[in-house]
């Protein structure tokens, strides 16, 4: 099939981009505006719900002792129930995986601005990043530590562009290169292939001008720094513009 380009992406994943409206109660009719007039100020007023996510609908969970807790920015006023069965009236969300048996399998994944008109997730989602990590150092003490996975989506036509713009890559590495872009062969952790392909990803995750990627949250936090790339880690509609491929942050808080 024909690969994605990242505007391509952007404009699948954008969402809604138009004010719009939604009914609360066939009782009780309230209306959320999300125009660019009052996008500050749904976003200072909106608040964050916690619940639970059923590990049936969880591709996350690794065992019977994990969990995984949701976290969703929503417009004021909107009830639990709403938020909960209509994932469409959501300004943003994020997951926060923990594991019973402590820090080590957890990690916060899956940030994402639903109404993509409000802005990129380092400037929506980061309320949603707090509260998730508030309730993990509660949980697991101040000093712990976990990863935050990332999407990469775009990176695959970000190297192929970046093949075309430099000649710092002998033929060999060009060749496996395009090859991993193309979506040609499957990724494997500690492989050649993954110790060409993960620099770039580095590269990319850091690129200033992919201002709306979901890396650039847990870049622009602080208390993250880049740990690894992780293969075959991808499984949504985006994973072949990124090889599979996602980016591992470290949390680090002191």
């Amino acid at each position: 099939p024909k690969k994605m380009t990242i505007s391509a992406i952007r404009m699948i994943q954008s969402g809604i981009r138009r004010p719009w409206i939604a009914t609360v109660s066939s009782a009780s009719r309230r209306t959320f505006f999300a125009s660019s007039t009052d996008h500050t100020t749904l976003l200072q007023q909106a608040e964050i719900h916690r619940f639970p996510v059923p590990p049936s609908s969880s591709s996350q969970e690794l065992d019977e002792t994990t969990t995984t807790q949701q976290y969703v920015l929503a417009a004021q006023g909107m009830d639990l129930s709403t938020v909960r069965s209509v994932p469409q009236l959501h300004l943003a969300r994020i997951f926060l995986q923990q594991s019973a048996n402590g820090a080590k399998n957890s990690k916060i994944y899956g940030a994402k601005v639903v109404n993509r008109t409000l802005g990129a997730p380092a400037d929506v989602c980061g309320r949603l990043l707090e509260a998730a990590l508030e309730d993990f150092n509660n949980r697991n003490g101040e000093t712990a530590t976990m990863e935050a996975w990332s999407t990469l989506h775009g990176l695959s036509e970000w190297v192929l562009k970046t093949l075309d713009d430099t000649t710092e890559y002998s033929e060999s590495d060009r060749s496996v290169l395009t090859v991993i872009a193309n979506g040609d062969v499957h990724l494997e952790a500690n492989s050649a292939e993954w110790h060409l392909w993960q620099p770039l990803a580095q590269k990319f995750a850091k690129d200033a001008s992919i201002v709306d990627s979901e890396a650039k949250l847990y870049q622009a936090h602080g208390a993250f720094e880049w740990s690894h790339l992780q293969a075959k880690a991808d499984e949504s509609d985006f994973a072949d513009t990124c090889a599979s491929s996602m980016a591992v942050f470290r949390y680090s808080p002191q």
